[in-house]
């Protein structure tokens, strides 16, 4: 089925300009979207249904670029939850083609905290065939709720181009806040195809284990390269993690507060700037990871904290801070 004869279910060129989004939320079909919103009426703030762009039709779906407008303010409220604030997607799982998605955002601001008692609720999210972009700048983000909960969430899925596509995002703003429960937390760049995953941070990151019955395990930072979820076969690529200013908070169950992570042929390297302070702290023993690295691929399986008293104190738990000097902490 050639991804040309599709018709598409609407038209991004033929929509008339409009405060708010143009074109508006949908579905849409080729040759993809190029979206921008602002904050302004009628259409605009507070976006109480989420910007939400889908162009998946199976096959790897079609492009998108959405660009968020300073005073852009998403703010989800109460009902039945599980909403991602803003989302991209074009596949839900395998497929044989392959398109970009990317996101935007300058001085933008998202609360999608009203739902707490419910899953997966994010700030911003791309699930991409191709690569998955995010950059979002002077932005402010809050999220609450139970299992994968995320206030930034990347995925580059697998497909059957053979080239890779990376996963980035890179954030900087006065905060991120996740209360989340079981494999949530601040900012997830996920590969589970060929391609690298980068997380590029600064800014005030506070995550905290919520909501009944909640099970572990919680992350700050998290690139993860060579992901085998759908495929069982782990891709090559790079996972890296650079915290460029501010205070990274996990307090949690099985806390991780920054994870660079290769399941297939790659390295793993997570660099922290002068004057970054990380704390972590989790109720069970052995969970707390401060400045950690994962590698298993080519080399020899380990994990490295960044330093040795981060690692005996990763190993017997209980609270822990420290300030991190310059450097570069790689499993290499």
């Amino acid at each position: 089925m050639a991804a040309t004869a599709l018709a598409p279910l609407s038209l991004g060129a033929s929509e008339p300009a409009l405060a708010g989004c143009a074109p508006p939320p949908g579905n849409y079909g080729a040759p993809g979207v190029t979206a921008i919103c602002d904050s302004l009426p009628p259409n605009g703030n507070p976006f109480p249904g989420g910007i939400n762009y889908n162009t998946d039709n199976g096959a790897g779906g079609f492009p998108i670029d959405l660009t968020l407008l300073s005073g852009v303010q998403v703010v989800i409220p109460a009902g039945p939850g599980s909403v991602n604030a803003v989302n991209l997607a074009n596949t839900g799982g395998v497929t044989a083609g392959a398109a970009n998605l990317s996101i935007t955002a300058d001085g933008v601001t998202i609360n999608n905290t009203a739902n707490s008692g419910t899953s997966n609720n994010t700030g911003l999210r791309i699930q991409s065939s191709g690569a998955a972009i995010i950059n979002a700048t002077n932005t402010t983000i809050d999220v609450a709720g139970i299992d994968s909960t995320w206030a930034i969430l990347a995925f580059a899925q697998p497909n059957g181009t053979g080239t890779p596509h990376d996963v980035s995002v890179n954030w900087s703003g006065p905060h991120l806040t996740s209360t989340t429960g079981v494999e949530g937390g601040g900012i997830q760049a996920d590969n589970r195809a060929n391609g690298n995953a980068i997380v590029v941070a600064s800014g005030d990151i506070n995550v905290v284990a919520g909501g009944a019955g909640v099970g572990p395990t919680q992350y700050g930072l998290l690139a993860h390269a060579g992901d085998p979820t759908f495929t069982g076969v782990s891709g090559a690529g790079n996972a890296s993690v650079t915290y460029n200013s501010g205070t990274l908070n996990v307090s949690a169950v099985r806390p991780r507060g920054i994870l660079a992570w290769v399941d297939g042929i790659g390295s793993a390297t997570a660099t922290t700037a002068a004057g970054t302070v990380i704390n972590v702290s989790g109720t069970q023993r052995g969970g707390r990871r401060s400045l950690c690295l994962f590698e298993h691929g080519h080399r020899a399986e380990r994990v490295n904290c960044g330093r040795e008293i981060a690692y005996h104190e990763c190993r017997t738990g209980g609270s822990h801070r420290f300030r991190e000097p310059p450097g570069r902490y790689s499993s290499q």
